[in-house]
């Protein structure tokens, strides 16, 4: 079984999250999604530090937007926390269906 990490960016809607919800509930794999995160190095970091919301580098960690979003912040996690949500329940689903069938 494989494990898929989902990196949503800063600039995700409504749309994207629930693209990636509706994909995920329809693979086997297990899915997870984390935020693009600009670290030191990355081509994020690069391309995007001048719009850094934060200088806080306890903050450039995979569940906070280092970007502005394009929907508001808390639209943007509201989103974020509702397909984690989904994600989580499908993979808790996914294991127990495989725990009875071996």
């Amino acid at each position: 079984m494989a494990a898929i990490n989902i990196i949503a960016d800063p600039s995700w809607d409504e749309q994207p999250f629930a693209v990636v919800r509706d994909w995920a509930l329809a693979v086997p794999e297990i899915v997870h999604i984390t935020v693009n995160t600009p670290y030191p190095g990355t081509e994020t970091w690069h391309t995007e530090s001048r719009k850094f919301t934060t200088n806080d580098y306890r903050l450039f960690a995979v569940q906070h937007a280092g970007l502005p979003t394009k929907p508001s912040l808390g639209e943007f996690y509201r989103q974020l926390v509702e397909t984690q949500q989904v994600l989580n329940r499908n993979s808790w689903d996914g294991w127990h269906r495989d725990k009875r069938t071996s």
